[in-house]
């Protein structure tokens, strides 16, 4: 379930990810104007998009591209990815098959 609205700390910049912490509150990420991103218990992303009037954001490319960023971050955060510090395989070489 979304909340009315986010979390109360979320940062003013709009067009990076500016984060806030609070001991009592998740951090909140503000990846363009009317977008937040959190974590929500430590089990979910919660995103909410919405103008103060209802109606839904329009992004620009590179607003869509910050809360793309925003969003991995918080999902790594929440399930870090097995690849980020694999090792390489010793499989066979391309070069082989």
């Amino acid at each position: 379930m979304v909340p009315a609205s986010p979390p109360k700390n979320h940062g003013s910049a709009a067009g990076d990810a500016t984060r806030m912490a609070d001991n009592d509150k998740p951090e909140v990420v503000q990846p363009a104007d009317d977008v937040y991103c959190w974590l929500e218990q430590e089990s979910s992303v919660m995103l909410k998009a919405v103008t103060r009037f209802g109606d839904p954001v329009e992004l620009v490319a590179d607003e869509a591209r910050a809360i793309a960023a925003a969003l991995i971050a918080l999902a790594d955060q929440l399930e870090p990815r097995a690849d980020k510090h694999a090792e390489p395989t010793t499989g066979a070489d391309v070069r082989d098959m």
